[in-house]
């Protein structure tokens, strides 16, 4: 008597049609898995590009209200000095 699986197909039964089945669904999971990732990559440069230039806006009004501030700043001390001449005689 023989041994279980001497005998046996290399490839558990298998039919030709169900390996090709097989090897086709592994290629569309393959290309489909590049696809996703290349437009994945497209998305991040696409939002890096954004958080790039709103850095640079952020940059602008942070200067901004710095000058802001420093002009608050002068005329309190303007309104102060023209208030201290008018009450003096």
């Amino acid at each position: 008597m023989s041994e279980p699986g001497e005998n046996a197909h290399p490839l558990g039964g298998l039919m030709r049609a169900e390996i090709l089945g097989l090897i086709l669904a592994i290629l569309a999971q393959s290309a489909g898995a590049i696809w996703w990732g290349s437009q994945l990559t497209a998305r991040v440069q696409a939002l890096e590009a954004k958080v790039t230039a709103s850095a640079a806006q952020g940059e602008s009004i942070a200067r901004i209200d710095e000058r802001t501030k420093y002009m608050d700043e002068r005329v309190a001390r303007i309104e102060a000095a023209f208030e201290g001449k008018g009450s003096k005689p």
